[in-house]
């Protein structure tokens, strides 16, 4: 019951911000949702795929995120982060951009370059803070990163980015 609760309060948060980050007017606010890519199975060890529970967030995050006017949708080039986006970027048309795992700054300025309204954003535990960091967030969250945290990021014309950390599906360990 309270996954429940915890599940449908962090959509509702998300959709809100959203709603507004995408109505208000034109480059006022960036709106960048950053996610930790969705469970991997444990082999290969290399770069293994997204377990059924990872796949299941991975249908969450598309319908979390279906409405929210979407434009950009970035990935690392391991398929566990790109997996996590691929409901979503089915659904709504959507060429996943793949950066290097390696280069979180990348992805930041990759993701802020491209200039979308509206961004997702997969990554990894370990990169995570760096992408927030590179997105113009001061006040960086503590880790640990799991699965099931939701960062939404917005980023004025003017000032500092904010960050806020929901959670989503299943809680995470």
């Amino acid at each position: 019951m309270l996954t429940g609760i915890r599940v449908l309060v962090s959509w509702l948060l998300a959709a809100v911000l959203a709603i507004s980050a995408a109505s208000a007017d034109s480059g006022a606010i960036r709106t960048v949702f950053v996610v930790r890519h969705a469970e991997k199975a444990a082999e290969p060890k290399k770069d293994p795929p997204l377990t059924e529970t990872g796949s299941a967030r991975a249908d969450l995050l598309r319908r979390m995120l279906l409405d929210a006017d979407v434009y950009g949708l970035f990935a690392t080039e391991l398929q566990r982060s790109s997996l996590t986006l691929v409901p979503l970027a089915n659904e709504l048309g959507l060429l996943i951009t793949e950066v290097e795992s390696d280069d979180p700054y990348g992805m930041a300025e990759t993701v802020l370059a491209a200039g979308h309204k509206v961004s997702v954003v997969s990554a990894h535990s370990d990169t995570v803070i760096p992408i927030l960091e590179g997105l113009g967030v001061a006040d960086l969250p503590t880790p640990p990163i799991r699965y099931d945290d939701f960062f939404i990021v917005s980023i004025p014309a003017e000032g500092g980015a904010g960050v806020l950390r929901l959670k989503y599906g299943p809680e995470s360990r």
